[in-house]
């Protein structure tokens, strides 16, 4: 009932504000179109080229940007389907249902790429004993429900053994594990960083995306992220989303050859504050820098919503080409 209430609520808001923002043009400021650019403060790698761009202005080259946040789910839902904002910074999955609910998006390019890790304190835990065991093995991981979950389940599901699934909220899930109440822990990015910083004795059995790798002989990559835009602003400027996925591209290919301390010197002092550049630059590590325009992806994207998404037919129409 809880799910299908904020549903109802959802498509309250954005009927309430779809004719309004339709007609709504980005005004041009310079000669760029003024946009709106929202992300979750908390996204590290996707958000970078952007902000690396940003920095040495070859984004104001393209755009003016106004900055505006958003911090959970439902909030990045609420924003997609009103039509709060110009281009979003979010989640694949999230972008989908919000296209599947009538939002006017499309994701123009994708920039998140590896996000979820199994840490341990368990000097002797490896990757082969997931599922292998006798007793069923629990894996607490969050937050509940997560996509990286359900795509860990599938590559388990044949495994001889069995895995049960924890689901807890970030921060109690994180001080059990500080705290050595649990072992072992399924979290994303920046948590993991978060973790390993905090206590030294944890480490990375491995990421999700090495062992999807393992397991399909493909990349050790997914597309968990990327760059949306709304649909008004690319009829208004139709050669925008070309030139931002150039402008990002260019930016992912100076930030590789940085080493992780001068990636980590694009990050600004207002997200610093949240996630050090000391733990941002540890995680790049781990971690993948690339950019590419959503539809040159697009096998890559269905197999993922495949599987975190299976309810949602799938819509040509999501990417931008």
């Amino acid at each position: 009932m809880s799910r299908l209430r904020a549903v109802v609520i959802l498509a309250v808001v954005w009927l309430a504000c779809s004719c309004r923002r339709e007609a709504d043009v980005s005004p041009v400021t310079g000669g760029v179109p003024e946009i709106i650019f929202a992300a979750n403060p908390a996204a590290t790698t996707p958000q970078l080229p952007w902000l690396a761009a940003a920095a040495d202005g070859t984004l104001a080259e393209a755009v003016t940007v106004r900055y505006q946040a958003w911090h959970t789910a439902t909030e990045f839902q609420t924003q997609l389907l009103a039509g709060q904002g110009d281009v979003w910074l979010g989640h694949l999955d999230g972008f989908a249902r919000a296209r599947r609910a009538g939002a006017p998006v499309r994701l123009v390019m994708v920039t998140g790429w590896r996000k979820w890790a199994i840490v341990t304190r368990h000097e002797a835990l490896t990757v082969a004993e997931l599922g292998q065991g006798r007793s069923p093995l629990r894996l607490p991981g969050a937050p509940p429900g997560n996509p990286g979950q359900l795509l860990l389940e599938k590559m388990l599901a044949e495994r001889p053994g069995r895995v049960t699934y924890d689901g807890l909220e970030a921060n109690p899930l994180m001080l059990r594990l500080l705290s050595g109440r649990e072992e072992w822990a399924f979290l994303p990015e920046p948590m993991v960083s978060v973790l390993l910083r905090k206590d030294p004795s944890l480490r990375v059995v491995t990421m999700l995306e090495d062992l999807y790798a393992a397991r399909t002989g493909g990349p050790n990559r997914l597309p968990w992220a990327g760059i949306a835009c709304h649909e008004r602003l690319l009829r208004a400027h139709p050669q925008l989303a070309g030139r931002l996925v150039a402008c990002l591209a260019k930016a992912a290919e100076r930030l590789n050859r940085m080493s992780p301390a001068e990636v980590a010197a694009q990050w600004p002092d207002h997200l610093a504050a949240d996630i050090p550049r000391e733990m941002l630059a540890a995680s790049l590590e781990r971690d993948l820098i690339l950019v590419r325009p959503a539809a040159s992806v697009e096998a890559e994207i269905t197999s993922l919503l495949s599987v975190i998404a299976p309810e949602l037919p799938y819509d040509p129409e999501l990417l931008w080409r």
